[in-house]
């Protein structure tokens, strides 16, 4: 069930996604069932990254911000139950390297999915150092993926995500994408 609410930034639409989950990188397979905003002001690619992410990145605890985030707010988290320290922060966006070390000093893993997923990012990320040991880990989707799923978008969404390595599949009403999951490395990290 889905409904929308007229706001001062436009229309936000809750969808309802049945998601069935099977990752074998994780020896992962689940039905998953999402209630989720998207946004007046937020893209249908950049909806479907977030949504894509929420399923490669599930696991019990992990949530998801239906608003736009706010100042260094992640998009999806998971904080570790018995420390209450933030153990995954996940972005959808641009490379924000102001955004990202400040994630870095919050949360022990910093994940950002480029929206949207081009050249610009690779040219961002390998001209870029960070102190330290640790970096953000950033991945591209597929643009078969994305742009597949964001062009059939609906209030109720059934979809398949099948994950094999780097090896993407979502199979949803009617079409099938398949596509390779792509980690970008900044300069100076393997």
């Amino acid at each position: 069930m889905a409904f929308e609410v007229d706001g001062a930034e436009g229309r936000t639409t809750v969808h309802a996604l049945e998601l069935d989950l099977a990752d074998a990188s994780r020896t992962l397979w689940r039905r998953l069932n999402l209630r989720t905003a998207r946004h007046g002001s937020e893209s249908a690619e950049h909806f479907v990254t977030r949504l894509l992410a929420y399923g490669l990145h599930w696991s019990e605890g992990l949530a998801m911000r239906d608003v736009p985030p706010k100042g260094n707010e992640a998009v999806l988290w998971q904080d570790d139950p018995l420390t209450g320290r933030n153990s995954l922060w996940i972005d959808v966006g641009r490379v924000d390297h102001e955004r990202l070390r400040h994630a870095l000093s919050r949360a022990d893993e910093v994940v950002l999915y480029a929206c949207p997923a081009d050249e610009t990012v690779l040219a961002q990320v390998r001209l870029k150092h960070f102190a330290g040991k640790r970096t953000p880990r950033i991945f591209l989707l597929p643009h078969s993926l994305v742009e597949g799923a964001a062009a059939h978008l609906e209030r109720r969404l059934e979809w398949y995500l099948s994950r094999d390595g780097d090896d993407l599949m979502l199979a949803l009403s009617g079409a099938t994408f398949e596509g390779t999951l792509v980690e970008v490395h900044f300069a100076g990290r393997g």
